[in-house]
């Protein structure tokens, strides 16, 4: 059975950062985890697991790390609305990271989307259910896109 244990970083960088908020969302996928206000996580590439170093608070703040090392995120328990945010990267000299003001977490999520690209939004998808907005996800057909691009392909 594999087993992770916790090493000592001889060389890396930490950042401590005291974010508005009582609830912190993000860092990508982590099973049994939504709201990581007071929780740490490893972000690493796991089966089951993806990692994603951005964090945003619902006090309209964001935080987008860019970073290629192992790292931790530790949020700590919100008290009278803001938490302590740990951050920590092993093997590096340093890096860099983005802070977006929101002022509310639509906006903060609104600004990366133009930061990084809209993501791919596919007509009848996981991300078709519930309301939405006309022209505020960028559509095509999924099926066509993914055969066309060789993802259909099998050896």
């Amino acid at each position: 059975m594999a087993e992770e244990t916790k090493r000592t970083v001889d060389h890396g960088v930490r950042q401590r950062l005291r974010l508005k908020g009582r609830g912190f969302y993000g860092l990508g996928q982590h099973p049994g985890t939504f709201n990581y206000a007071d929780r740490e996580v490893t972000l690493v590439q796991r089966n089951g697991e993806i990692a994603l170093p951005v964090l945003v608070s619902d006090g309209g703040v964001g935080i987008v790390w860019d970073v290629y090392s192992l790292s931790r995120v530790k949020v700590g328990r919100p008290e009278g609305g803001f938490a302590t945010v740990d951050f920590q990267a092993e093997d590096v000299d340093g890096f860099v990271y983005y802070v977006i003001y929101g002022p509310d977490p639509k906006r903060v999520v609104s600004t990366y989307w133009k930061l990084t690209g809209e993501y791919l939004y596919c007509p009848g998808g996981p991300s078709a259910t519930g309301s939405r907005r006309k022209g505020t996800r960028r559509s095509t057909n999924c099926s066509r896109w993914w055969l066309s691009s060789g993802g259909g392909r099998y050896p």
